[in-house]
């Protein structure tokens, strides 16, 4: 019996000790393979980087610091066309130096460096100049031979190289003031410009247009055109002379726009969004002299508006349109009135235009049918009517609507309806009779139209349009009027915007 016992016990210490030893083995092999997984897992990061890097490195640039009253500019290929360049050659007469990697390259004055896309893709570099020294885009075309001044970085992106100059803000006035007005108007008007693009530069630095590389604007008509034209003197001393001053109201930087020539008449934010006002940005009429009773023609009026108030407003604006106003600033200039023959032969092309542009603008055009898909609109083949629906105060177009016999398409906001309304090329007879070859907008929304209908299809319209650009802010040819009439910048900027006054930029 003891025997049987002892031989038990045995068992059971032989087996304890056989258990501790699995259980051992168990452990140290699953710490191998938990060690192996982290090995691995380790060695997929480092081969594939985890997207939140990505987002981190992209905060990154997104929060980068840049200096008080430094700008930083995205730099356009040729014709201002895209963003991205598939190769960048560059020199300067100072000499360059570029910085990679905390590695720094200098090159002799006037040699050429040539950045291709593929070469820097995932990389930054930095170009930099002796000296002051500018730097020249050799395929970057313009419309004159232009230096930059600053500093450039360039990115390498899986699309291309993305260029950014960064420099002072009153450098990058020099460029854009002869870019945006012609350096051959009066000191005033120049001045005036400087003011009002400087405040617009301000404005826009409040936050990066493309954070992704830390660019407050780009160099084209998005923002202002930087450096279409190389600087000249005076603009430079138009500039110096009103060195940091903007343009406030209640203290506030004002988004001040601007553009080429009126129609007699100025409108206010309804031009980007009709439900929205600025104190600062008033309809009104650009007379020499306003009327002692304040009151002006009101030409406003929408799809609600009864049919004879219409028809009379119409009719006012028509007679306004073809006759002017001899006491406008603006009255001699050839762009105060214009006129466009727009035929309707080519009804596919119109509307094959029309459908893209409902891409681009999806909430700005409506294509609307009862018994068709909206796909089948390029098959229609007559156009039976186009009409303005909604006109602001100021006789500008908001909205316009055309009839096919199946569609109604209706055209939204005064950017939207030129580019439905332009065909490039065609030409525009100006005031003095000068032509002038149509790009891809109207000059204006400030039209009204003679059409001519055959078996009760509309075959070709007329409009007699008046001014070039939005319409909103400073005229840039009244400005020059103005200074002519003996108005000082501040006087010219006050005849603009409504309750301003100017002060210097203050950086805390």
């Amino acid at each position: 019996m003891r025997n049987r016992l002892l031989g038990r016990l045995i068992i059971i210490v032989i087996w304890i000790a056989i258990s501790a030893i699995l259980y051992q083995y168990s452990k140290t092999n699953q710490g191998i393979r938990e060690q192996e997984a982290r090995q691995e897992q380790s060695k997929e990061e480092v081969e594939q980087p985890p997207a939140r890097e990505e987002q981190q490195e992209k905060d990154a640039k997104e929060q980068k610091q840049v200096p008080q009253g430094q700008i930083r500019v995205l730099i356009k290929t040729s014709e201002f066309a895209n963003i991205y360049h598939k190769e960048i050659v560059i020199s300067s007469k100072a000499g360059l130096y570029i910085e990679q990697n905390k590695e720094m390259k200098t090159y002799a004055p006037n040699e050429q460096i040539v950045l291709r896309e593929g070469e820097l893709q995932g990389k930054t570099i930095r170009i930099s100049t002796y000296q002051g020294g500018k730097i020249k885009l050799h395929n970057v075309v313009r419309a004159e031979a232009v230096g930059y001044n600053g500093s450039m970085e360039c990115y390498g992106t899986t699309k291309g190289l993305v260029l950014v100059n960064e420099l002072p803000v009153e450098e990058y006035l020099y460029g854009v003031v002869p870019s945006e007005m012609p350096s051959s108007y009066p000191i005033e008007a120049l001045k005036a410009q400087a003011i009002s693009a400087r405040t617009y530069t301000y404005f826009h630095m409040k936050d990066f247009a493309y954070p992704e590389w830390a660019a407050h604007v780009d160099d084209s008509t998005s923002y202002q055109v930087y450096k279409n034209i190389e600087e000249k003197e005076n603009v430079n001393q138009a500039v110096d002379d009103t060195k940091n001053l903007v343009i406030l109201n209640q203290g506030k930087l004002i988004e001040s726009f601007y553009y080429s020539t009126s129609s007699g008449r100025s409108s206010g934010y309804e031009v980007w969004k009709s439900e929205e006002e600025k104190v600062w940005l008033q309809s009104k009429a650009l007379v020499e002299v306003p009327p002692e009773n304040g009151k002006l023609d009101d030409f406003s009026y929408d799809e609600k508006t009864d049919f004879d108030t219409v028809k009379i407003k119409e009719k006012a604006y028509r007679a306004y349109m073809m006759q002017g106003n001899i006491n406008d600033v603006e009255y001699q200039e050839s762009w105060y009135r214009w006129s466009y023959n727009k035929s309707f032969d080519d009804v596919q092309s119109l509307l094959a235009r029309i459908e893209a542009l409902k891409e681009k603008y999806p909430e700005e055009i409506q294509i609307i049918s009862k018994y068709r898909k909206k796909e089948k609109l390029t098959q229609e083949s007559e156009i039976l009517s186009c009409r303005i629906m909604k006109r602001a105060a100021s006789g500008m177009a908001q909205q316009l609507c055309i009839q096919t016999e199946n569609f109604e398409i209706n055209v939204k906001t005064q950017q939207c309806i030129r580019e439905v309304m332009a065909v490039s090329g065609e030409t525009i007879i100006r005031k003095d009779g000068s032509c002038f070859a149509l790009g891809e907008l109207l000059p204006s929304a400030y039209f009204c139209f003679d059409t001519i209908y055959d078996n009760r299809c509309l075959r070709s319209m007329t409009i007699y349009g008046g001014g070039f650009g939005h319409g909103a802010g400073m005229s840039q040819n009244g400005a020059r009027c103005l200074a002519d009439m003996g108005r000082t910048a501040e006087e010219i900027l006050k005849y603009y915007y409504t309750d301003i006054e100017l002060q210097e930029m203050m950086f805390s």
